[in-house]
């Protein structure tokens, strides 16, 4: 608690009790996955809560690359490792915890589904519709890390105060994106909140010190957002 309170200050934006109120009554959340390694295992304690929070019939699903683009890429055999490494812990807890994520999956609480997809450079809107058929069927979207952020703003140079249901407005679920900035580009920021961040530092944007918490609540989703996905898919690779 002390280290968040400490840590509060460098959230540039957070829509956590907004997002929270929806998540924490899903039936079914999908998760982003980004990095494997400890942040993976964060990951699946988050999946682990939904799951618990839920309640019977409640799922996660991991949506994990088909194939890794750097390194540290979450694919779907990371995920069976992690928890078998976990589950053969000498700490009681740990292999007790991950014995309970082993439940998840035979029980089809937790689906793991990779899809090349999410390894490509193409901004979201650009979402192949096997995609956006899947994950229309969440009640919230959680997207990982800064290479998805980008990707949802299609890597391009909004003004920082753009409202982030004006940028992410199509994706065919609610979103709420995770992000710790590390690249120059961004939205849904206050002028007040970036001028505290740039007086704190000068490569703020790229530092990693500083993140944002936003989500899109889906109001108008369906239609209205393939809309937007197509126009922005023609007048993207018209470029």
């Amino acid at each position: 608690e002390v280290a968040l309170a400490e840590s509060a200050s460098n959230l540039l934006h957070d829509d956590a009790d907004n997002a929270m109120k929806v998540i924490v009554n899903a039936r079914r959340v999908d998760i982003v996955v980004d990095n494997a390694g400890f942040e993976l295992v964060t990951d699946l304690v988050l999946a682990d809560a939904l799951a618990c929070a839920g309640g019977e019939g409640a799922c996660v699903t991991l949506r994990v690359k088909g194939h890794p683009t750097y390194v540290s890429d979450v694919i779907l055999e990371d995920v069976f490792e992690t928890i078998d490494t976990l589950a053969a812990s000498k700490e009681e807890a740990v292999a007790a915890m991950a014995t309970r994520w082993k439940t998840h999956m035979r029980s089809g609480r937790w689906v793991v589904a990779p899809h090349d997809y999410w390894a490509q450079g193409f901004p979201f809107w650009t979402m192949p519709e096997d995609v956006v058929a899947a994950v229309s069927g969440a009640d919230a979207v959680i997207l990982k890390g800064d290479a998805n952020y980008r990707r949802l703003l299609g890597d391009l140079q909004w003004p920082l105060s753009t409202p982030f249901a004006e940028v992410a407005g199509y994706m065919p679920a609610p979103t709420l994106a995770l992000r710790t900035l590390k690249a120059e580009l961004g939205c849904g920021m206050a002028e007040d909140r970036v001028a505290y961040a740039k007086a704190e530092s000068d490569d703020w944007m790229v530092s990693g010190r500083f993140g944002v918490v936003q989500f899109w609540e889906g109001v108008g989703a369906g239609e209205s957002c393939a809309s937007v996905r197509a126009a922005r898919t023609k007048e993207y690779f018209a470029m």
